[in-house]
């Protein structure tokens, strides 16, 4: 687990970098959805009307891939601070 000082040093960090990479940031560090999970989203797992992300799979080496418990199935709510940033890219 990060401390709040280390936090804002990897925000300020990834601040720097293309908007992207802030944005994927602030995604697992909001949210607290897993690497795997993250890189097996799809445009289709984010509604913006509803501000929600869908987790349905996760990527691995071996690939795309269902969940390993049917509690890691879960819909994750997107804070107006997340909103606005995803609006920023």
């Amino acid at each position: 687990m990060l401390t709040r000082d280390e936090v804002s040093i990897f925000l300020e960090t990834a601040r720097n970098c293309p908007k992207h990479h802030y944005f994927i940031a602030s995604l697992l560090l909001r949210t607290g959805i897993r690497k795997g999970e993250l890189l097996g989203l799809l445009w289709e797992d984010i509604n913006l009307e509803e501000k929600t992300i869908s987790i349905t799979k996760s990527r691995s080496n071996f690939g795309v891939k269902e969940p390993k418990t049917l509690s890691s199935y879960r819909t994750i709510s997107i804070d107006d601070i997340l909103y606005r940033r995803n609006k920023e890219i």
